[in-house]
């Protein structure tokens, strides 16, 4: 397969550009910018996520909440009541371009990059929102229990168009458990569990809980493996989100699935060629733009959430 066309990362070019202005042209500095802190780095490996980290400002995010709301006003109904399949708040970056805005921001990237590497590939996205006074949970689970993915180097965003308090349901993470590996989920749908496959894990470790509060404009970012819940929307205000998950080209889809995956290349280069590429979006929920996403959805439900793909042999119980 030919590879992808490489995405160059925007700091990189803002460091190549300062170099030739300020460098004598025979010496080829390295010039690296985390965007964590090393504190944040440890953090993120040790506990399994951290928050708030700064995705951008809270002007921006109120930008993108006006885009999605203002194309709610255009359906007559909220995102997640919209009842055509595939839902068009799963894997969003393909239908909307604000979403996709989000998905490639130089900023996330480069958090993201700092953990998994400068090559970058979007695995998954949902817009998750809990409208007020919501029962909707999201029960205790690991974004990486069918997703097939191997190594599991995946992240997690989470970026906050709202506040997200642990009254409005904020993503709340088992403190350390992406270290124990990949856990037995059972799959028991519910009203009000968002989860595709109602999974859950039912026997959890005794583990300090950590609540991943954000302010607008901020992102929490946590492992694949990492055990995590969401409760109900006790507050009159809406909690709205932006989740992708992230990972290196070198990764591959080994679960049980029949199709082969797409995922879009966001910075950096594939030199390997296990996944399909997908389109940004040129027009917001445009013809074009949904026989994309529904072409995408499909191999995703085919090889994740549907209830005949299983889990990798490695999952395992892990007693309190």
């Amino acid at each position: 397969m030919k590879p992808a066309a490489p995405v160059m990362s925007t700091r990189l070019v803002m460091c190549s550009l300062l170099e030739r202005a300020l460098t004598p042209c025979f010496v080829i500095p390295t010039v690296w910018v985390m965007r964590l802190t090393q504190r944040e780095l440890e953090t993120y490996h040790e506990d399994g996520g951290i928050a708030p980290v700064r995705a951008f400002g809270a002007d921006e995010a109120a930008h993108y909440r006006e885009r999605l709301e203002a194309f709610e006003r255009e359906l007559g109904l909220p995102l997640m009541a919209f009842p055509e399949k595939p839902s068009i708040w799963s894997k969003s970056h393909l239908l909307f371009p604000w979403i996709d805005e989000i998905v490639r921001h130089p900023a996330i990237l480069d958090a993201i990059e700092d953990i998994i590497g400068p090559n970058i590939r979007v695995f998954h996205n949902n817009v998750f929102i809990k409208e007020p006074h919501s029962s909707s949970i999201v029960t205790w689970h690991q974004d990486g229990a069918y997703n097939g993915m191997s190594p599991p180097l995946v992240v997690t965003a989470w970026v906050a168009l709202t506040e997200s308090t642990p009254e409005m349901g904020c993503v709340r993470i088992l403190k350390g458990s992406h270290q124990h590996g990949l856990r037995v989920h059972v799959d028991r749908k519910t009203e009000g569990n968002l989860l595709s496959r109602g999974q859950r894990i039912e026997t959890l470790e005794d583990a300090d809980v950590v609540d991943l509060a954000l302010t607008p404009g901020t992102m929490s970012l946590h492992h694949s493996y990492c055990v995590h819940e969401s409760r109900p929307n006790g507050s009159g205000k809406r909690r709205i989100g932006v989740m992708t998950t992230y990972f290196p080209p070198h990764c591959r889809y080994v679960g049980t699935g029949p199709e082969r995956m797409c995922a879009a290349l966001v910075r950096g280069r594939d030199d390997h060629g296990y996944f399909d590429d997908e389109p940004s979006p040129a027009a917001a929920f445009g013809a074009a733009e949904r026989a994309a996403h529904r072409e995408s959805c499909t191999r995703y439900i085919a090889n994740v959430t549907s209830s005949d793909n299983k889990q990798l042999p490695t999952a395992k119980v892990v007693n309190g």
